[in-house]
């Protein structure tokens, strides 16, 4: 499950920004952050602000992020070089009890600091139906940043890359003679006016999903959904399937498809799969993470990022699931995110 924190860090190496004699850069949790030279040096304990994180008014060291209820960290370009989220020292964020705080502590609470959520737009937002009484409950679908947990992933193991589309998240299942349409974090009463019942009939996946009850579909709902729009005319919308849940059917064990049995199970069933960018040994952060950038290879204008996962299930002791996600640079920058200093 991602999470959401604002931690306090032990700040590791920090070098010259190569295009500003005032700037200064450093890695949080894998993210490049660029600060103000002199601000902090190797060794000092700060606080990271994340993208996405909102920040009330009375954060110190925040006025710049202006006034009001939407005061959003984003990622930003800052003379050419990419910089993601902010530190603040933490001696002087929280004085009074900045003793108390150690590496690794959250201080988001302390703070009031949020994560940005995302409006649901009016024409999403559709009558609430109860779950599907599976044998075992659907999951939320969710997963932590490639870039904080690269490391989870062994050199040599064979991994898959996938396109992440910009869109909404949709699960479906048949069950108890019913089909369930869901989004990604409840479910949908039937009614043709929703983007998820509309997808379930236009793709019939109530015939398909009937023959085998129990499987969950997870996947992306996209077109005329976001600003990202792939082609899609009018009132269009796509569907492409990125995983299936077996909900434990039969007595069987509940769990996530390998990689090979859900591709052979989408492609017995017709159900599109998201694109597949890279399928081989993992070979490191740094060797795949361009494949995040690029033209999307639905359509002619920018991808989102790509999801990584071993193509055999594991499960590790940080984040449970080994799968990871990494959003593309022009994504993050894609409504204005370029400052000049």
């Amino acid at each position: 499950m991602s999470t959401f924190a604002c931690p306090v860090v032990k700040l590791d190496k920090i070098g010259k920004h190569p295009n500003a004699d005032t700037l200064d850069i450093t890695t949080v949790e894998g993210c490049p952050v660029i600060f103000r030279s002199g601000d902090f040096k190797e060794g000092d304990l700060a606080i990271y602000i994340p993208v996405d994180a909102v920040v009330p008014e009375t954060v110190p060291g925040t006025e710049w992020l202006g006034v009001g209820k939407h005061r959003r960290v984003k990622a930003k370009k800052l003379r050419g070089i990419f910089s993601m989220g902010l530190l603040l020292p933490l001696d002087k964020t929280i004085p009074e009890v900045s003793n108390g705080f150690w590496p690794g502590n959250d201080v988001a609470p302390h703070l009031g600091i949020t994560k940005y959520e995302e409006p649901e737009p009016l024409y999403m937002q559709t009558e609430a139906a109860s779950h599907p009484r599976t044998p075992s409950y659907p999951p939320v679908y969710d997963m932590e940043s490639f870039r904080k947990y690269h490391n989870l992933f062994q050199m040599g193991e064979e991994v898959v890359v996938t396109e992440k589309i910009h869109g909404t998240n949709a699960r479906f299942v048949y069950w108890e003679d019913a089909m369930h349409c869901g989004s990604h974090k409840g479910w949908k009463r039937m009614d043709e006016r929703s983007l998820w019942w509309k997808v379930a009939m236009d793709n019939d996946l109530v015939e398909k999903l009937r023959h085998d009850p129990g499987m969950i579909v997870y996947g992306e709902i996209y077109g005329q959904v976001q600003d990202l729009k792939y082609g899609a005319k009018i009132n269009e919308l796509f569907f492409r399937a990125f995983d299936v849940y077996h909900s434990g059917v039969g007595g069987l064990p509940a769990g996530w498809f390998d990689y090979l049995p859900f591709t052979v199970w989408c492609d017995h069933m017709e159900i599109p799969r998201v694109p597949v960018l890279y399928q081989g040994p993992y070979t490191g952060f740094e060797a795949l993470a361009p494949l995040a950038e690029g033209k999307s290879t639905l359509a002619d204008h920018i991808r989102e990022g790509f999801v990584i996962k071993p193509v055999e299930e594991t499960w590790n002791g940080e984040t449970g699931r080994t799968i990871a996600k990494l959003v593309s640079e022009s994504y993050l920058l894609r409504k204005g995110g370029t400052e000049h200093h």
